[in-house]
């Protein structure tokens, strides 16, 4: 049930690389070429829909709250795989909603233009006119609202407050009247619904139950979350800042910023001793990649501008 920005993770050549090539490619042949008012190839918008479906499944595969949900939830009772498989399924519909109203939302208010460091984004680079992305965004939502409908008969109204919460969330982080993204508040967003509430969620839907394990276990993941975002913001914060766009990163600038990524990977590494304590000392498997956090951290604080896509890769490697 997580939404926020895609972000992609690997060393070396790995697909999300094949997949950015593909759209920067795409981008080249198109950015000459104006967008025909309301009239879009339909084969593109599948191509389109299908990079999406693609980068969604591998952010799920890779980001692993929902495993560490399923993996907490084995060692106490049945799981169940339809739940399990409807659960996917209905995340990572959210996640590519969220996704197409990032482009959508951010192409309209200004922060996403040729100045962008970061991948391109279809509606800001003229691969897909913006009300197609928006229909794509509504059509997702839609989507999972109806696998929600039966989550929910599962669940319970617990599971009905993370559905409605998190379907409008997904249109909220940058659409509507007070977007979380542009008032530097999607940190705490991500933190929760990228690491808290998938984990417990997840469980929840297995077991019938929240534990103290369940919604602790939810924040070394949502703080490694966070890191990746505050690359990315402190990545974008010119661009963000002139468009209006006030992240966390506009507004406490970039020493600060540099200073809140110290701090989430740290904390989310400390974060696993109350864990450990709670589960045993296999929960502190993680601390073997602590050196590789370690130089992420030292190597953040030399890079700047498009240099920092090379942190964003590395943090997200860390995540995994």
């Amino acid at each position: 049930f997580a939404g926020g920005a895609v972000v992609m993770r690997g060393a070396g050549c790995t697909i999300n690389d094949i997949v950015d090539r593909d759209i920067d490619q795409r981008v080249a042949r198109t950015a000459t070429r104006p967008i025909a008012s309301g009239a879009v190839s339909v084969v593109q918008a599948l191509v389109f829909l299908g990079l999406q479906l693609l980068i969604g499944l591998l952010v799920l595969l890779q980001f692993n709250e929902f495993t560490i949900g399923l993996a907490l939830a084995s060692g106490r009772t049945s799981l169940s795989p339809a739940v399990a498989g409807a659960t996917l399924a209905a995340a990572l519909l959210i996640q590519i909603a969220t996704n197409l109203a990032n482009d959508y939302y951010d192409f309209r208010r200004g922060a996403d233009d040729e100045n962008r460091l970061g991948p391109a984004r279809a509606a800001a680079a003229g691969l897909l006119d913006p009300s197609s992305v928006f229909a794509g965004f509504v059509a997702c939502l839609a989507a999972a609202a109806v696998l929600g409908i039966g989550l929910v008969a599962h669940g319970g109204w617990p599971i009905l407050a993370i559905v409605v919460v998190s379907l409008a969330l997904a249109w909220a982080y940058t659409g509507g009247p007070y977007p979380l993204a542009y008032h530097g508040l999607g940190d705490p967003f991500v933190l929760v619904f990228f690491g808290v509430v998938p984990v417990a969620g997840t469980y929840f839907l297995q077991t019938g139950r929240f534990d103290a394990v369940a919604w602790l276990a939810g924040v070394p993941a949502g703080l490694l979350a966070v890191a990746i975002l505050v690359v990315n913001n402190l990545r974008d914060r010119d661009t963000d800042a002139r468009s209006g766009k006030r992240t966390l990163a506009v507004r406490i600038g970039d020493a600060a910023t540099r200073a809140e990524y110290r701090i989430a990977v740290g904390g989310a590494y400390a974060a696993l001793l109350p864990l450990a304590w709670l589960e045993g000392a296999a929960v502190l498997l993680p601390l073997l990649t602590a050196p590789l956090a370690v130089g992420e951290v030292g190597r953040l604080n030399l890079r700047d501008g498009r240099d920092l896509n090379l942190s964003l890769a590395g943090t997200t490697k860390v995540h995994a």
